[in-house]
C-alpha cells in the first residue's frame, strides 16, 4: 500500500464552509479515482501542541497509482479549493 499523507496550515480567515467543501471534495475521491483505495481527513483534534490545522490521507495500491491519481481531474479540483486555503502544507509518501 502506497500513503500519500498531506500536512495543511490554514491561511487566516479560512472558515468551516471552506473546510468542509475540502472535506466534501477528499470524500468523493475514492468514488471518482479508479486507483483511490481510501482517503481520509480531518482537523487536528487538539491534543498535541504544534500540530497541524488539518490532514489528508490517501491510500493508493503503489506509486503508479500515486501518478494516476495526482493528474486526475477529481485531484485538480480538490487542489483548486483547497489552495487558497493553505498557508503551509508537508507531505509524505510512504510505503505501508
Amino acid at each position: 500500500m502506497f500513503r500519500h499523507a498531506v500536512l495543511i496550515e490554514f491561511a487566516p480567515g479560512v472558515g468551516s464552509a471552506q473546510i468542509g467543501e475540502i472535506t466534501d471534495k477528499v470524500g468523493e475521491l475514492t468514488a471518482r479515482v479508479p486507483s483511490v483505495v481510501s482517503a481520509v481527513c480531518g482537523r487536528d483534534a487538539g491534543v498535541t501542541a504544534g500540530s497541524s490545522d488539518f490532514a489528508i490521507v490517501v491510500d493508493l495500491a503503489d506509486p503508479a497509482d500515486y501518478r494516476a491519481y495526482s493528474t486526475h481531474p477529481a485531484h485538480d479540483e480538490l487542489v483548486a479549493v483547497l489552495g487558497p486555503c493553505v498557508r503551509s502544507r508537508s507531505v509524505v509518501d510512504f510505503i505501508v
